[in-house]
């Protein structure tokens, strides 16, 4: 199997047929021949989300270039620490602003108007493909992210096992909502590219926005969907009964655990088959799927092709079917290791002696157990590592940021789960107490927006176990505030948007009224996407107004008065319920 394109492109309505798509890669082949890129370099591609994004992830794969997917959303520093990591040469991009951030790096500028396609095909890249296909940043326990060097053989092994597992339909027509910088990117993308499927290709503003998404699942007729089950929860968000979900043949849900409710939920309104898929970046996307279409029960199910997955114990000796231990995966899917990063691959990947037998495995950090059934289970971390929008987070990554700022003596971050969803708590000690805008700003710099916590809370010390280790469950128990959610969810709809919006904001961020307001900045808040539709639903119930469909992506206002001023406007102008 190569990467040859073979399927379609619908983008903001209009449809780009195979033959163009062929076309518009070859003209990326061409260009990376002209700069003299070849398989000894590696370059960071910052591209617009559009159908050349697309063609030119296909032209590097096809030709053995080594590549790192990048997007606007990145801190400044992040991303130079990125890209100084990654050790990347050139940075391609179609777009003006990746000049803007003012990096470290050469810059290479992709135009098509300029290049010609010539009579005979593009041989251009001078040496042999490759070993790896792409690099991916996942979070680190050591306050730094770790660059994932995924091969060619991993990827082309997950292709044709996918297509094993999954019962695609013959004419699929497939959603691509998921950020290019997220693995699960390459099934929706590189995956139904090569195998004929038509890729319905969401924007940078539609993929951040539920109600867009809802429409666009049902103007260009998806049946085939992969997404995370926070993001399934933004859905029934705005579409309760998931009207956009009837007409599916297969859903496949993954990146998070997969709550039997939200399972009994998708059977009810709809005949498709529905996956459940496991597996972390180092393996290669996913490594296991379990068909729960009639299922009673959750499971991440079984090894796809080319991939064994042993339960250890924490002496690294197989247990027995039924017992719990670390999941451990084996294969073609296996990475090379983290770029740069000797240390950390030893600890993460290791060699596993079983009778006459030897595997490189890769330890996930999950606990889990092989059913008698032969299916496996996922039964949470066994570190402090977690998950919020499919995004792998390291809460000791948040904490070793906030110690790199001047005043703070330690910090401990804790996950808090309750009606609202999920939210990290930051506890920290320090020579003087901030103002929690000022704390998540200072970390902005450093971390990406999903993983700035939605609370700071000061304290003069932690709470330990008997084994002298962090309680981070009891740190969230004692420290964190309880609050009446009736009074605040249910607030008297005549009360002025101003004091509605600052005492629901309280509510979903557990932070004081006083630290909000009017010219709060909204990325100061901590508000993560779910937040926001959470609070965009109870703004149209409580408020009894209709919010337009683009203010319902978070970044939509800038202050916290942007967002009053514009509900103050829908009540004036009765655009209401």
């Amino acid at each position: 199997m190569d990467f040859a394109i073979h399927g379609n492109i619908v983008y903001n309505n209009v449809l780009w047929e195979t033959e163009e798509l062929c076309r518009l890669k070859k003209k990326f082949d061409v260009f990376l021949q002209r700069e003299n890129i070849h398989t000894t370099s590696t370059i960071a591609l910052a591209m617009e989300r559009t159908p050349r994004l697309l063609t030119a992830v296909m032209s590097l794969l096809d030709q053995g270039v080594v590549f790192l997917p990048i997007d606007r959303e990145l801190p400044a520093e992040r991303l130079q620490y990125m890209l100084d990591t990654a050790e990347i040469d050139y940075i391609i991009t179609d777009g003006e602003w990746i000049q803007e951030r003012k990096v470290e790096c050469p810059v290479l500028f992709f135009d098509q108007t300029d290049l010609e396609i010539p009579p005979e095909p593009v041989t251009g890249i001078p040496a042999g493909r490759q070993e790896l296909a792409y690099l991916l940043f996942t979070s680190g326990t050591t306050g730094r992210p770790k660059a994932v060097e995924v091969r060619r053989e991993g990827l082309l092994n997950f292709i044709s096992a996918m297509l094993e597992r999954i019962d695609f339909p013959a004419e699929s027509r497939i959603a691509c909502c998921t950020s290019e910088m997220f693995d699960i990117f390459f099934l929706e993308s590189v995956l139904a590219l090569c195998t004929g499927m038509t890729v319905v290709l969401a924007d940078q503003d539609e993929r951040k926005n539920p109600r867009m998404v809802c429409k666009l699942l049902q103007d260009e007729d998806v049946n085939v969907i992969q997404m995370t089950p926070s993001y399934l929860q933004m859905i029934q968000s705005v579409d309760p009964e998931y009207h956009c979900l009837e007409k599916m043949a297969v859903i496949m849900v993954g990146g998070e655990s997969f709550p039997l409710l939200l399972l009994e939920k998708l059977r009810a309104v709809t005949k498709a088959r529905i996956y459940n898929m496991y597996g972390p970046t180092e393996t290669t996307i996913w490594s296991l799927v379990a068909d729960l279409t009639n299922s009673r029960e959750v499971v991440i199910g079984q090894p796809v092709s080319g991939t064994e997955v042993f339960i250890l114990s924490e002496n690294e000796q197989i247990v027995e079917a039924g017992q719990v231990g670390e999941i451990c995966i084996s294969g073609r899917g296996l990475a090379r290791g983290y770029r740069n990063n000797e240390e950390q691959t030893q600890k993460s990947f290791k060699t596993l002696q079983y009778g006459e037998q030897v595997a490189r495995i890769y330890k996930t950090g999950d606990l889990g157990c092989k059913k008698s059934d032969g299916n496996y289970t996922c039964l949470g971390r066994k570190d402090n590592q977690i998950k919020i929008l499919g995004h792998r987070i390291e809460l000791e990554e948040i904490d070793e940021c906030m110690k790199q700022i001047s005043y703070i003596t330690n910090a401990v971050s804790c996950l808090k789960e309750d009606t609202h969803g999920k939210k990290i708590i930051c506890f920290y000690t320090a020579v003087e107490e901030r103002a929690g805008d000022d704390l998540r700003k200072a970390l902005g710099d450093k971390l990406p927006s999903y993983m700035l916590p939605a609370r700071f809370v000061k304290v003069d010390d932690f709470l330990y176990t008997i084994s002298a280790k962090i309680d981070r469950s009891e740190m969230v128990h004692r420290y964190c505030k309880e609050y009446d959610e009736e009074s605040e969810n249910r607030q008297d709809k005549k009360c002025g948007s101003r004091q509605w919006v600052i005492q629901c904001f309280g509510g979903l961020l557990e932070t004081e009224k006083g630290n909000i307001q009017d010219h709060t900045p909204i990325e100061t808040l901590g508000i993560d996407s779910l937040t926001y539709i959470n609070f965009i639903v109870q703004a149209e119930e409580e408020l009894g107004i209709e919010i337009d469909d683009e203010y319902l992506a978070s970044g939509s206002f800038s202050t916290v008065g942007d967002i009053i001023q514009y509900f103050d406007h829908l009540r004036e102008t009765g655009r209401s319920k």
